[in-house]
């Protein structure tokens, strides 16, 4: 019917002994709606596998890269740590202690949670891509220096969601602070020796100045002899 294509199904009964019946039956819309069934089914298979690749993908990039990667809720909770911060700090985020707790009060140390709240609040207000210092403590104690930032991830299901990265530069900052303490050692090193210097200069000249006068006294005492 206007090219379309159209199923039936029949039966065949006897009536007589020459004599036929055919029962017909017109299932099209049925069919019709199996095959979309079937076609939705394999786009939903499809589409699945698709996002099953996704997430292994994103799950081997996040577990695999080298920085802390925290994934937190609109308020700071935290949802997700990627292996890395598990190794670094020591925290798991399965761990009922640790999910939806604010970040700040578990990896930053309690002198700096403050301003990493605020910090945390004003980047939320003005996202953007400056890191900023900060001082974290791992689960036994250990201060690690960082540098860190946050950026707003697209919203889920009107949910906000924010990815906290995190680079450990403990080493870096420990090295810099000897350096600076060496080149201040030096400075300090100098100026002693400078003012020791300054200090031997004048007492030996004075020293000499004495001399010399008490030389011209004697010799002036023979002449007037």
């Amino acid at each position: 019917l206007n090219g379309q294509r159209r199923y039936f199904e029949g039966r065949v009964a006897r009536v007589d002994e020459d004599e036929f019946l055919l029962i017909v039956r017109d299932f099209t819309s049925r069919r019709r709606q199996e095959d979309e069934l079937l076609a939705l089914d394999l786009e939903l298979e499809e589409r699945l596998g698709e996002l099953e690749r996704e997430r292994d993908m994103t799950d081997r990039v996040v577990n695999g890269a080298p920085s802390i990667l925290v994934l937190l809720d609109e308020a700071g909770g935290i949802i997700r740590v990627n292996r890395r911060g598990v190794e670094l700090l020591g925290y798991v985020d399965r761990d009922e202690r640790v999910l939806g707790r604010p970040f700040w009060e578990i990896f930053v140390a309690r002198a700096h949670r403050d301003a990493t709240r605020d910090a945390f609040r004003a980047m939320r207000r003005h996202p953007d891509a400056d890191e900023r210092d900060g001082r974290w403590e791992t689960a036994t104690g250990e201060e690690l220096a960082v540098t860190w930032n946050v950026s707003p991830l697209p919203e889920d299901e009107g949910m906000g969601r924010y990815l906290l990265a995190a680079q450990d530069v403990t080493q870096q900052t420990y090295q810099r602070e000897e350096l600076a303490a060496s080149r201040a050692r030096i400075v300090q090193a100098a100026d002693d020796a400078r003012r020791r210097l300054e200090r031997n200069l004048h007492d030996g000249a004075q020293q000499r100045l004495v001399s010399l006068s008490l030389a011209l006294r004697l010799a002036q005492a023979k002449v007037t002899a």
